[in-house]
């Protein structure tokens, strides 16, 4: 066998070793037209706000958003029957996808949540509600209230330094003050 024809061979085993699933790169582009699609994203929500108002009264959310799925963002779409008109609307801003779209917003959103904390110590400072759990002037009922939102601050920030990436991350910085504006977390 000629050393062609075994390169050929070993390209293509290595690429079938490859995650199918490899992450885009969050480009300056990318960013871009996710921050334009979320802009109409927004309009799009209100005027699908009662359907999707009716699904978040009768589910409840997950106790660590930042651990949802690209799946469980858009189950809420899916099951109030708006999924198509969703993909419809992403596919304008050149996502091939609902769920491409999601994984993106995903990354972005991780990522700014993750500058965000990085930049403003103590953001996610646990120290006061635990004093406050350990003063003696709670109920019991509260202390449980205050004991699970010490163990959400604690596995949101847990997520944040372990599963962000320093590329998202560094991606995303550029935009920071467009990701603000747009949430409106100024």
């Amino acid at each position: 066998m000629n050393t062609h024809v075994i390169r050929i061979i070993i390209t293509f085993s290595l690429t079938l070793c490859m995650p199918l699933n490899a992450a885009e790169p969050l480009t300056e582009e990318l960013i871009e037209r996710w921050i334009d699609s979320q802009k109409a994203f927004n309009q799009w929500g209100e005027t699908n706000q009662q359907a999707l108002l009716d699904y978040e009264t009768t589910t409840e959310g997950p106790e660590n958003p930042l651990i949802i799925s690209a799946e469980e963002m858009l189950r809420p779409l899916k099951q109030t029957g708006l999924g198509r008109s969703a993909t419809t609307l992403v596919a304008k801003f050149g996502f091939g996808s609902l769920e491409s779209w999601a994984e993106i917003t995903l990354r972005i959103t991780r990522a700014a949540a993750a500058i965000q904390v990085e930049t403003q110590q103590g953001s996610l400072d646990t120290s006061k509600l635990e004093a406050l759990k350990a003063s003696g002037k709670l109920s019991e009922q509260q202390k449980s209230v205050v004991s699970r939102a010490i163990t959400q601050n604690n596995a949101m920030l847990e997520y944040l330094e372990q599963q962000v990436s320093n590329t998202d991350k560094a991606a995303v910085k550029p935009h920071l003050s467009k990701l603000k504006a747009l949430f409106d977390l100024n």
